[in-house]
Parts: structure tokens; C-alpha cells; sequence
């Protein structure tokens, strides 16, 4: 009886440790499933991330452009305002030549 005794409380002692690893079983297949999720998660983020970055690398591209274009454009401008200068000189020049050789005064045909 004894011996029955004992065995029935090894059964027990079984039954409590296979349900107390199926319970464990079933939390890491709770917790690998939330890993796998997670992992999805995470790819989907590194591919926006991947295409920020392609964005922003276009933006970039763009924007060198666009100073490149500006740069261009503010030399020529400045070249077409020194150009402008000289010709008003010239022009003051030419006036005072045509008043004092030839007595006529430009500024006075208005």
C-alpha cells in the first residue's frame, strides 16, 4: 500500500511538471509569436527607413541643383550690373563730350 502510495504521488508529481511545462510551452508560443511580429515590425521600418533615406538623398540631389543654378544665375546677374554701371559711365561720358564739343546738352532734349 505504501509502495502504491508513493507511486500515485510520483504520478502526481508528474502530471503537476507536465502541466506546468505545457504552461511554459504555451507562454513561449505566446512570446514567439510576439517575436515574429516584432521581426515583421522591425523589416517594415528598416524598408521606410530605406525609403526616407532614397527621399532625401533625391532632395539633396535637387537642392544642389538648384544652389547650382542660383550660383549661375547671381554671376551673370552681377556681370549684367557691373556691365550696366560701365554703360552709365560711358553714357555721363558721352553727354559731357557732346555738351562741351558740340554745345548740346542731351539732358536739356527731354
Amino acid at each position: 500500500m505504501a509502495e502504491e502510495n508513493g507511486k500515485m504521488t510520483l504520478d502526481k508529481l508528474a502530471l503537476m511538471i507536465g502541466r506546468g511545462f505545457n504552461a511554459v510551452d504555451k507562454r513561449f508560443d505566446g512570446i514567439d509569436k510576439k517575436l515574429i511580429s516584432l521581426e515583421i515590425d522591425v523589416s517594415l521600418i528598416k524598408d521606410d527607413v530605406r525609403d526616407v533615406k532614397q527621399r532625401l538623398d533625391k532632395i539633396e540631389e535637387k537642392i544642389a541643383q538648384l544652389t547650382e543654378t542660383l550660383d549661375t544665375f547671381l554671376k551673370r546677374l552681377t556681370a549684367r550690373e557691373e556691365e550696366f554701371t560701365l554703360m552709365k559711365r560711358e553714357l555721363q561720358i558721352i553727354k559731357a563730350v557732346f555738351k562741351e564739343k558740340l554745345n548740346i546738352d542731351i539732358d536739356a532734349l527731354k
